[in-house]
């Protein structure tokens, strides 16, 4: 027997409904992925060099696959066991190229790797308040999108 009211009902039956579309969702994505791969295999199975291929599929439609190459600098002597941040990965590749060109070291390194700063929330909460209010000044915050999902409630 349920105690919530109408209204409440309405709430239970929408969150119902959104966890059941979630669901789809995530099966929805993962067959995705699966077709596209399958596809991708089966059309371009050795795609070479190349990084956009076309296929055409009528007078008015082509298949366009991409195969991006992603580039993240690791440090040379970081394994699973001993991960080396990728900071010190940076600053390590700037020493060895100044030392592989003490003259144009410096123009490379600076064309090469870029800095994205990032601020530290953790940090940032423990600031006093008027270091906070100090810091306030350089940073804009905004609402995120909002995520939602169902648990078990721990007993």
């Amino acid at each position: 027997m349920s105690f919530a009211s109408d209204p409440e009902r309405a709430k239970l039956n929408n969150i119902a409904e959104w966890s059941a579309v979630d669901a789809k969702r995530i099966e929805f994505t993962n067959e995705e992925k699966k077709l596209r791969s399958h596809i991708i295999a089966e059309n371009f199975p050795e795609p070479g060099d190349k990084k956009t291929h076309n296929k055409v599929l009528d007078a008015n439609h082509k298949l366009t696959v991409e195969f991006p190459t992603n580039f993240k600098i690791v440090h040379p002597e970081s394994t699973d066991e001993n991960k080396i941040s990728t900071e010190k990965a940076a600053h390590a590749l700037e020493d060895a190229i100044m030392k592989a060109s003490p003259n144009e070291g410096s123009f490379i390194v600076e064309r090469l790797i870029s800095w994205e700063p990032k601020l530290s929330v953790s940090e940032y909460k423990k600031l006093s308040p008027t270091m906070k209010a100090v810091v306030d000044k350089f940073v804009q915050t905004s609402a995120g999108t909002p995520t939602a999902k169902i648990n078990p409630i721990k007993t």
